[in-house]
């Protein structure tokens, strides 16, 4: 374990390496902390500010971000905005990758509107860049691709967002399920019971 100012550089018990970061005047519209946790505000966990993303061909996956969302580079730094960046990291093990710790499914950006998910549908298309498939989630509509190194990038509407049934402050407190899922209603609530993560 590492400590700095504002710093805490750890690893997980598998192994994963994690930083836990100060941040000063975080942006209060996208990293709120929760007024009903028992962790002191001042030290709940508020977002994700950087990503190590591993891959095959770090120029190629650099160029996808450029081509696509117009995110350049800069010492293999990805910058999203003020607090939030990818690093994109070559692989030492070749083409040989294994699931494992620290794998995740995708990673996801997010978009104002759907017309901005058409829009970069099409520019997949246009660039010869894998298209997985489009969803609408109810909460928000997303389109899937995998870039050049076979990792899964997601890009999400903002909207209409997890309060479409459920306020602000009672965000969590129950179980919601999208569309797709409310019939299923029972079975769910089941299942949760049994392996105790209902109240």
């Amino acid at each position: 374990m590492v400590q700095a100012p504002s710093t805490l550089i750890f690893q997980d018990a598998d192994i994963v390496p994690l930083r836990l970061q100060g941040v000063e005047n975080p942006p209060r519209s996208r990293w709120t902390t929760n007024p009903k946790s028992d962790i002191p505000a001042q030290y709940q966990l508020l977002g994700i500010a950087t990503t190590t993303l591993v891959v095959r061909n770090q120029a190629a996956t650099e160029r996808f971000f450029e081509q696509m969302f117009g995110l350049s580079a800069i010492d293999h730094v990805i910058t999203l905005n003020q607090y939030e960046h990818l690093l994109v990291q070559q692989s030492q093990i070749g083409d040989w990758l294994k699931w494992g710790p620290g794998s995740v499914d995708h990673y996801a950006l997010g978009v104002a509107t759907s017309t901005l998910l058409d829009a970069l549908w099409e520019r997949a298309a246009e660039l010869g860049y894998q298209q997985e498939f489009r969803a609408n989630r109810g909460y928000f509509e997303s389109i899937y691709f995998r870039e050049p190194s076979g990792l899964r990038i997601e890009v999400a509407t903002n909207g209409p967002g997890f309060t479409l049934d459920e306020s602000i402050a009672d965000l969590g407190t129950t179980l919601s399920l999208p569309g797709e899922f409310k019939t299923r209603r029972a079975e769910i609530t089941d299942y949760f019971a049994r392996h105790g993560l209902l109240d």
